[in-house]
């Protein structure tokens, strides 16, 4: 039984790593789409900077939906709605007026 045990935690202890993992992943995505408004700043011939910015943006998409994939459905969609601009001025209410 405690062998059992000893699996669960370990098992617990590998969950909590992906899940670090994939919120790790999925701020690595803001970071790299936050770099897409630096590249005009940079010094780089025209081409050089849209295959930066393409790079970027297939890093920052890739990132993301490998986060969300080891996050799971249910963790996606709390962030994303946490991350719509429409609800961050809600005060938890509905409106009484509806």
């Amino acid at each position: 039984m405690l062998e059992n045990e000893g699996a669960t935690a370990a098992q617990q202890k590998k969950k909590a790593s992906l899940a670090r993992l994939g919120v790790i992943l999925i701020i690595l995505s803001c970071l790299l789409y936050g770099a897409i408004l630096l590249v005009p700043l940079s010094s780089f011939s025209t081409g050089t900077k849209v295959a930066i910015t393409g790079g970027l943006v297939l890093a920052g998409e890739a990132t993301f939906w490998i986060g969300g994939i080891i996050l799971g459905k249910e963790a996606v969609t709390r962030y994303r709605k946490n991350l719509n601009p429409m609800n961050w001025f809600k005060n938890g209410k509905h409106n009484e007026e509806e």
